[in-house]
């Protein structure tokens, strides 16, 4: 089955698109350029996990609103909720995924992820998917920062190869204090 992977170039999403090339599925990676940050990493770091997984990587840009969204400066701790983006993300994947015959389309949101951002609960991800042309699933929802790290391991991806920081304090540096570089 060819399995459409949003790919964000995290721990999450890395982890999700080994598990499904472990499945043994055909999996197609779908970057997002929306004005992020740290796009330039999260792009690189997509990218070598693309060539290590052998996943066919797609970019495409969305406009998101976010510069008053982001809710914590670079360098303070908190979570950068951008309302509506994984809303917008699995609509746009949705079409996607829906031209290129995937089977399934895969987030990578976890259990460490539902407090902060509505969009990446369970209950999120089932309604979209009753709605999606492609199915959508989000198999890492249950599991906590822990266990994502170990498939990632498991599957022989190294560190050098994900980037989970929203806001770098300076090209290619974590800020250290978000809620993605604290987990």
């Amino acid at each position: 089955m060819r399995v459409l992977v949003l790919m964000s170039g995290g721990l999450d999403s890395a982890a999700c698109a080994a598990e499904a090339v472990a499945e043994g599925h055909e999996v197609r990676g779908l970057f997002f350029s929306w004005g992020q940050p740290a796009r330039r990493e999260e792009l690189r770091a997509a990218r070598e996990q693309e060539a290590l997984l052998g996943v066919r990587l797609h970019t495409m840009r969305a406009v998101v609103q976010a510069d008053d969204l982001m809710h914590a400066a670079p360098g303070e701790p908190g979570p950068r909720v951008v309302p509506g983006r994984n809303l917008l993300f699995l609509a746009l994947a949705a079409n996607f995924g829906a031209s290129i015959g995937a089977g399934e389309i895969r987030i990578g949101c976890t259990a460490a992820d539902a407090a902060d951002y509505e969009d990446c609960r369970a209950s999120f991800v089932s309604a979209l998917s009753a709605l999606s042309p492609v199915p959508i699933s989000a198999p890492l929802v249950a599991l906590g920062r822990r266990e994502v790290r170990r498939i990632v391991e498991l599957h022989g991806l190294p560190q050098s190869a994900v980037w989970s920081c929203y806001a770098p304090s300076s090209p290619g540096v974590p800020c250290g204090a978000c809620n993605s570089c604290s987990q």
